[in-house]
């Protein structure tokens, strides 16, 4: 509460409010503590909901802090030679903020020990290695110096994966041609169609034959194995033949039924309970006699004082008596308010559900067998589907009728039954299938070639281990992930440079453009310019509406009042809706509900339904409900004037009261409580007595 009355009178009196949101205040906490990232995450959050220049800062240290830890640990990096951990780590410093002054300076101080890593790893035959550490570097650096040296490199590694593709292709070692092709091709676009044949015809050569031989259902078994498409995955990954005897046995099926005992609250008759309106009437009664003793302790003071001031005494006379006034009037309330009222009383009334499942089950008998030789892999299974419904007694205390169970032919669940015998069999042939991957590769006379086979007919992940081997040995980094692209037609991005944003930001940025004379990498395209040209573009757009005016609409009776203290006006308005602390203007309330700031702009405005919405930088935020004698405020406070006409705050265990009271009313209260709201910086507040 104490927020939204700030944001309320400050953005009147146009100042900037002191308050510091919760999710600033966890941020500063985890800044303070060190975890810079967890600040910025709640520094973002706030700045979604409600942007500002101070989140702006905090967010800029906040990302200058992760910037100099992330470069702190690749400095380390480069300086014990581990090239690939200290671009990592630049990497995700860069993420954060490209133009960060650091970035440059550890670009400065490193480039010049990137290209002399690349030398090294192109002197020891690591040509693969070396561009692709240069290409990601250029990418990452955005230096002219790496680009030309991954150009350099790029034509060199090129050369030699076309001689290493010449021998494969000699010795009769397909899956080694096929994976250097892949390289080249992700060099040089035009090489893809060829990679993709070469691809295509390994495929062909080693694809799986399947003789599926049912016993019992053979026309079912063979419709269960087409079933799933994961099939066409194992089919394409052996180096032999397989022998799958399936075998489906009859259908099954039982209905289970199980009971739950439910319970739902009920009305059941009244209870006598405490009136609420008694009690607060009785709250009342002892703060204003709280609030009486204090004022004649005061008086008590001021009468033995020696600088005793008449005036003094006179103005804590007629507070006791105004208090007197109100102590009375609810003293006659509370003698006419009942002790207690009557409310429901509410039971819990337990009721009994069954629940009823239809299991329908086949057992599935898979023996798969190589034809190469080997014992025979026995599998079975029970698979099952099933399907269930509620069933209860009528129970009028609920108004809940009686309700059997429906449940479906087993006839009808055949299909999903199926699908889900398809699906098991699938990944058990899977798994047979990577077993013997496993010893073909165990028994292959050329490691490299077995490798080569592993990775570009396997089914499913390949093992890192495996990857790096293989990478390793042909000289082709990102093996695995050139093999997924030959797959999928995407060759040319597999060594694509990475294009590093930075982190998501919520204050506008302005577009890129790229560098002059910067030049696309091997196997890029850049896209040509797009939007209007310079003579071409539009004229700018009219101003948008304002979007706090189209929340306006509510009929605001405007009439004179004010806020006194000690016979001062604290706070006042005219006849003609000005808003005044004491002599100064600091905005002006209009009839159709809203609240013009002192800088001419709209900072409130009430709806037709009473909300009152305030102005933000992004959107209108709504702040409570206006209603004739209080507002409530979404976060739970209320604000009302009590008989006196003082201002009472409530918040949760907090209350409040205004010393200055309304001694002129308008034409309703409306005007009242939100003249009370929008000055609550204004006025001086109490604890309740």
């Amino acid at each position: 509460m104490k927020r939204v009355l700030l944001i309320v009178a400050l953005v009147v009196a146009g100042c900037l409010p002191a308050y510091v949101p919760h999710r600033v205040q966890l941020g500063d906490r985890a800044y303070q503590q060190g975890n810079y990232a967890e600040a910025l995450r709640y520094y973002e959050e706030e700045a979604q909901a409600y942007p500002s220049s101070s989140l702006t800062k905090r967010m800029t240290r906040a990302r200058g802090k992760l910037i100099e830890a992330e470069l702190a640990v690749a400095e380390r990096a480069f300086a014990d030679g581990q090239v690939d951990q200290g671009m990592a780590a630049f990497a995700k410093a860069k993420a954060y903020d490209p133009a960060h002054p650091s970035i440059a300076r550890f670009v400065g101080a490193q480039a010049g020990q990137v290209i002399k890593e690349a030398d090294a790893r192109a002197a020891k035959g690591a040509v693969g290695a070396a561009y692709v550490l240069a290409h990601t570097s250029a990418g990452l650096f955005d230096s002219p110096a790496l680009a030309g040296k991954a150009t350099a490199l790029a034509a060199t590694w090129a050369d030699a994966l076309a001689a290493k593709v010449a021998a494969a292709t000699q010795q009769r070692r397909p899956g080694t041609a096929v994976i250097a092709r892949a390289a080249l091709a992700a060099l040089d676009p035009a090489q893809v169609a060829a990679a993709e044949e070469a691809y295509a015809a390994l495929t062909r050569q080693y694809r799986l034959g399947v003789a599926l031989k049912g016993r019992g259902d053979a026309a079912r078994a063979t419709a269960l194995v087409s079933l799933d498409d994961r099939f066409d995955a194992v089919a394409k990954g052996t180096l032999d033949r397989l022998d799958v005897t399936v075998t489906v046995g009859p259908p099954t099926d039982r209905v289970d039924v199980t009971e739950a005992t439910l319970s739902q609250r009920i009305e059941q008759g009244t209870r006598a309970a405490p009136n609420p309106a008694r009690v607060d009437l009785e709250q009342q009664a002892q703060n204003i006699e709280t609030e009486m003793t204090t004022t004649r302790e005061f008086r008590e003071m001021e009468n033995q004082s020696p600088s005793r001031s008449q005036g003094s005494i006179e103005t804590y006379d007629y507070e006791l008596e105004v208090a007197q006034g109100r102590l009375d009037q609810v003293r006659a309330e509370l003698a006419q308010t009942p002790m207690t009222i009557e409310e429901p009383n509410y039971v819990d009334y337990a009721y009994a559900v069954e629940t009823h499942t239809l299991v329908v089950a086949r057992e599935v008998t898979v023996e798969v067998r190589f034809a190469s030789g080997g014992p025979a892999v026995p599998l079975r299974q029970v698979v099952a589907v099933q399907v269930s419904d509620t069933a209860n007694a009528a129970h009028p205390q609920l108004a809940l009728p009686r309700k059997r169970a429906r449940l479906p032919a087993p006839t009808a669940l055949a299909g999903d039954l199926d699908k889900e015998i398809a699906s098991w069999l699938a990944g058990q042939l899977r798994a047979v299938h990577t077993t013997y991957r496993d010893r073909l590769l165990a028994a292959a006379q050329d490691r490299t070639e077995g490798l080569a086979l592993y990775l570009a007919l396997g089914a499913g992940a390949v093992p890192a281990p495996i990857a790096h081997e293989l990478a390793t040995a042909l000289d082709v980094p990102a093996v695995d992930a050139l093999v997924a692209g030959l797959v999928a037609h995407a060759l040319a991005t597999v060594y694509e440079a990475p294009r590093v944003a930075a982190a998501p930001r919520v204050e506008a940025a302005a577009p890129s453009t790229p560098r002059p004379g910067s030049k696309p990498g091997p196997g890029r395209v850049t896209p040509p310019p797009t939007g209007p040209a310079p003579s071409d573009r539009p004229e700018a757009p009219a101003p948008a509406p304002d979007p706090l005016a189209a929340k306006a609409g509510y009929k605001l009776a405007i009439g004179a009042l004010a806020y006194e203290r000690a016979g001062v006006a604290r706070l006042r308005v005219d006849r003609d809706g000005g808003l005044f602390n004491g002599k100064t203007q600091i905005g002006t309330w209009r009839a159709d509900g809203t609240l013009v700031g002192r800088d001419g702009r709209l900072a409130m405005a009430i709806d037709p339904r009473g909300g009152i919405w305030s102005a933000t930088r992004s959107a209108p935020r709504k702040l409570g409900t206006l209603s004739k004698r209080r507002i409530v405020f979404d976060d739970g406070a209320v604000v009302s004037l009590d008989r006196a006409g003082h201002v009472d705050l409530v918040n949760g265990q907090q209350h409040k009261v205004s010393v200055e009271v309304l001694v002129s009313r308008a034409r309703s209260q409306e005007l009242a409580l939100l003249v009370a709201v929008t000055g609550v910086g204004l006025l001086r507040m109490q604890d309740a007595p």
